[in-house]
C-alpha cells in the first residue's frame, strides 16, 4: 500500500496536521478575541456588582469555566429604574476558560513565533535569572498573608526575603555602576 504525500509527512512537519493545529491555536486573531471576551467578562463582572456582592460575583464569572450573563445586568436599577423586572441571559465563557485559552495561546505563539537567538554563556545567565525569579514567584505565592507576622504553615520568612531584595539590589547598583567605569 502506497502512502499519499500528506499522509507520509510527519505530524509536526510544516504543512501537517498538527502543525496547522498549533499555528491557529498561535494566532492573533485568536488573542484579539479573547482578549475582547475578557474585556467583557469584566464588564459584566463590574456590572453585577450592583446587584451582587463581590464573592458572589468572583464565583458567577470568574471562577467558573462557563457563566450565566443575566440581561438584567446590563440595566442597573439607578440608571433604568423601569427595566427592573427584565428576564433573561446567555451562557458566556468564564473566567477560568478565557485564562487557559489565553495561557493556551501564549504558550503556542511563543513555541511558533519566538526563536531562542541567545547562546552560550547568555543562553545560561538569562534562564538561571528566569530560574530565580521563579523560586521568588513560588516564595512569595507560598507565603501566604500580606502582614508580616509568621502564620502557621508560612514557609517565608519574609524579613529574608527583603535582606535578599536588598542585596541584589546593591548587586545590580554595583554591576550598573562597573558597566559605567567600564
Amino acid at each position: 500500500m502506497k502512502l499519499s504525500a500528506a499522509q507520509s509527512r510527519p505530524l509536526f512537519a510544516i504543512g501537517g496536521p498538527l502543525h496547522r493545529v498549533f499555528v491557529s491555536l498561535a494566532s492573533l486573531r485568536l488573542t484579539v478575541t479573547l482578549f475582547a471576551l475578557s474585556i467583557f467578562i469584566i464588564l459584566v463582572g463590574t456590572l453585577a456588582q450592583t446587584q451582587k456582592n463581590m464573592w458572589d460575583v468572583r464565583a458567577d464569572y470568574f471562577h467558573c469555566w462557563w457563566s450565566w450573563i443575566e440581561l438584567q445586568v446590563f440595566f442597573p436599577a439607578a440608571w433604568f429604574p423601569d427595566l427592573q423586572d427584565l428576564r433573561g441571559g446567555f451562557p458566556f465563557p468564564g473566567g477560568k476558560m478565557i485564562g487557559v485559552a489565553m495561557a493556551v495561546n501564549l504558550l503556542a505563539a511563543h513555541l511558533f513565533r519566538f526563536k531562542v537567538q541567545a547562546k552560550g554563556r547568555s543562553l545560561a545567565t538569562g534562564t538561571l535569572l528566569l530560574l530565580i525569579g521563579g523560586i521568588f514567584v513560588y516564595i512569595v505565592v507560598s507565603g501566604g498573608g500580606l502582614d508580616q507576622q509568621t502564620q502557621p504553615g508560612q514557609q517565608t520568612d519574609w524579613a529574608a526575603v527583603w535582606l535578599f531584595f536588598k542585596w541584589i539590589l546593591l548587586a545590580l547598583t554595583l554591576t550598573a555602576l562597573g558597566t559605567v567605569g567600564y
